[in-house]
């Protein structure tokens, strides 16, 4: 095949791409106009450099058709850029960011997703951390507050007081409904970082035994164009990893979270605009699988709604703390019964024995 028959294809794989794109921007639309549909919040997740920042900015791209930098992405820097809990209304577009070709997306923007950003964190698993991520998974914590001052505090007073003294009342429209937790094909799983957050999410309510935070988790691998075969990302970064690499990432990483029965819908292969792929080309790929990802969180999931209805009544308290007090003390319990039931016939028996000894004296 010539150098011109080569372009062609090429070409004519972007117009079927675009095509693509433009049928899911029509699935997105008609999941807008659900009825009875609450807004999507998806909080972001991962550790210092793992390209959630980038990821933002490009799913907002996919949607306007214009690369805006509505959050701050870092530089291959050691500290997260993101300082504060950020909020990303319609998935950071703005009316005035949509293109003449994009006009479409304006009729359905205020039906779109928030992102929550949650600021860079290390490898690591601790209670402080844990009380944050409870927080703000229960809609507790305003956006735009510094995680740094909020960790401060918690150093300051004792652990606990932040969801005790400051945060006491939730917002229904700050509750998360969708973990997404970032991690870059480059980097080793942050094995303490996944089990903080599996901590947070299997704790329950100890009246109804119910899960407090219900938000489903998917799991993206960003920077999957540095994967050596993945050609069609035109990126001008050498930092390569070869595929079995990534593979070996990816696999520890789908266990963790165990999804390997289902890793097609909580799990998705990322690349973002970024400096080794210029964000001001159109490149359908990207886009794509933007709109593709959005489209899967905003598809609503199987699970019924299940009500908080309590498992302990007074009833079943008194029932159980009888029995524990049982349990305990189970030899002087059997004493206990013993005499009661002796005391109980005692009256019985000497109703008979006072009866008898009547018959003998007559």
């Amino acid at each position: 095949m010539s150098g011109q028959d080569l372009q062609h294809a090429g070409t004519d794989r972007e117009i079927n791409v675009d095509q693509e794109n433009e049928n899911l921007l029509t699935e997105i639309e008609q999941l807008c106009s659900r009825t009875n549909r609450s807004v999507e919040n998806i909080l972001l997740i991962g550790k210092v450099g793992a390209g959630k920042s980038s990821l933002i900015n490009t799913i907002g791209k996919a949607f306007s058709g214009k690369y805006i930098s509505r959050a701050e992405a870092g530089k291959g820097s050691s500290s997260s850029k993101t300082k504060t809990l950020g909020r990303f209304e319609s998935v950071g577009v703005a009316e005035d960011d949509i293109i003449d070709g994009r006009r479409r997306v304006k009729v359905i923007l205020p039906r779109l997703p928030t992102v929550y950003d949650f600021p860079g964190l290390e490898d690591t698993d601790d209670k402080r951390l844990q009380e944050l991520l409870e927080l703000v998974l229960g809609g507790y914590i305003p956006p735009g507050k510094s995680l740094g001052a909020l960790k401060q505090l918690q150093k300051e007073y004792r652990l606990g007081s932040l969801k005790e003294s400051i945060f006491t009342d939730s917002r229904q429209e700050w509750k998360i409904t969708t973990i997404l937790f970032v991690h870059s094909c480059r980097e080793p799983a942050p094995k303490k970082l996944i089990a903080c957050l599996h901590e947070v999410l299997t704790k329950a309510d100890p009246k109804s035994a119910q899960l407090l935070y219900s938000g489903n988790v998917h799991v993206v691998m960003t920077k999957y164009d540095l994967v050596k075969r993945q050609h069609e990302y035109d990126s001008e970064n050498s930092e390569t990893i070869t595929e079995d690499d990534y593979m070996a990432i990816e696999k520890e990483i789908v266990q963790l979270f165990s999804i390997d029965g289902n890793r097609n819908d909580h799990l998705t292969r990322w690349t973002s605009y970024s400096d080794s792929i210029n964000p001001e080309c159109h490149n359908p790929a990207i886009e794509h699988c933007a709109l593709k990802f959005i489209k899967l969180i905003m598809t609503p999931g199987t699970a019924p709604d299940v009500d908080m209805v309590p498992v302990l009544t007074i009833k079943s308290k008194i029932d159980m703390a009888i029995r524990a007090w049982y349990r305990n003390n189970s030899c002087m319990s059997t004493q206990i019964i013993f005499m009661v039931i002796v005391f109980c016939l005692l009256p019985f028996f000497t109703y008979l024995l006072n009866k008898g000894n009547g018959k003998t004296s007559v």
